[in-house]
């Protein structure tokens, strides 16, 4: 069975969108080294003059653990929000809460990165601004805080349920189906090997037809269609209703295909049968000469 072939950026575009897994593992990390930045720059900072301890930098791990958490919950709540949103009302509370989630992780990690912005360059945030951002270092404090069990609950209660829903297996067998009857529709309006006019008259009207139903054509088409054949086949001296009330000829079998008859039948009638071994014909040759059945 044919498989369906799916469109695929080229050039700098494959290139580029081929960096977007990497970039989110990549970002991911980078913001939970953010986060473990602004909520233990204290231990990192003695850390690095070597004067930490192994409490310090258990602090400092715990902190970009808690960081990382954030972040993967970032990322499930957008792809299980853009999923809910596909399934459609039925999927409305699911939906509801994935946003939730991911506006609340978009808030956190926001807060954070500014905050880290003031710590690496604090002299150009205008006066009036400090206050406000120590206030964000504060609210850090207690939102990076609940975060992390609300995130827990989220992915327990929002993503660890495996359900396969009616509307998942609805969309499965459409798809499924639409690629079958696009394969079965493609072999049977493949053409045939016609040489004779009357046949090609034939198949063009069929054709013609064909077209027509896919292109919701009006009547006026149609019945240009019709002139069309009619003239052809008078063109050729061929009777169009009589051609199109005759029997339409069977197709030849191929080449590597041999008729058997089947016992006891009557060997003047052709049967199609079974397509030939490549070495069958040696072994015929090879019965005849030991005097048996040919």
């Amino acid at each position: 069975m044919a498989r369906e072939k799916r469109l695929r950026p080229a050039g700098h575009s494959a290139f580029v969108e081929g960096l977007i897994t990497p970039m989110i593992v990549v970002g991911s990390s980078l913001l939970s080294a953010v986060a473990a930045y602004v909520l233990g720059e204290d231990f990192i900072r003695a850390i690095l003059a070597g004067q930490g301890n192994a409490f310090d930098i258990f602090l400092v791990v715990l902190c970009g653990g808690l960081g990382f958490m954030v972040d993967t919950a970032l990322i499930v709540a957008a792809t299980r929000y853009k999923m809910h949103a596909l399934r459609g009302e039925a999927d409305r509370k699911w939906k509801r809460l994935s946003q939730g989630v991911l506006t609340l992780c978009l808030v956190v990690e926001t807060l954070t990165l500014c905050y880290f912005f003031y710590l690496i360059a604090p002299g150009t945030v205008p006066g009036w601004m400090v206050a406000i951002l120590q206030q964000v270092h504060n609210a850090l404090f207690f939102v990076r805080g609940f975060t992390p069990p609300l995130i827990i609950v989220y992915f327990v209660a929002g993503v660890l349920p495996v359900v396969i829903e009616r509307a998942d297996r609805d969309r499965e067998l459409k798809s499924k189906t639409s690629q079958d009857i696009s394969v079965l529709v493609g072999r049977l309006t493949d053409l045939r090997d016609v040489t004779a006019p009357r046949d090609m008259i034939r198949l063009l009207a069929s054709q013609l037809e064909l077209n027509a139903y896919a292109d919701g054509s009006d009547t006026v088409a149609m019945a240009r269609d019709r002139q069309l054949v009619e003239r052809l086949a008078a063109l050729h001296g061929l009777d169009l209703p009589a051609l199109a009330a005759s029997p339409i000829p069977p197709e030849a079998p191929p080449d590597n295909v041999t008729s058997f008859p089947a016992p006891g039948a009557d060997p003047a009638v052709p049967i199609v049968g079974r397509r030939r071994r490549p070495n069958e014909d040696e072994l015929d040759d090879l019965v005849r000469a030991l005097g048996g059945p040919s």
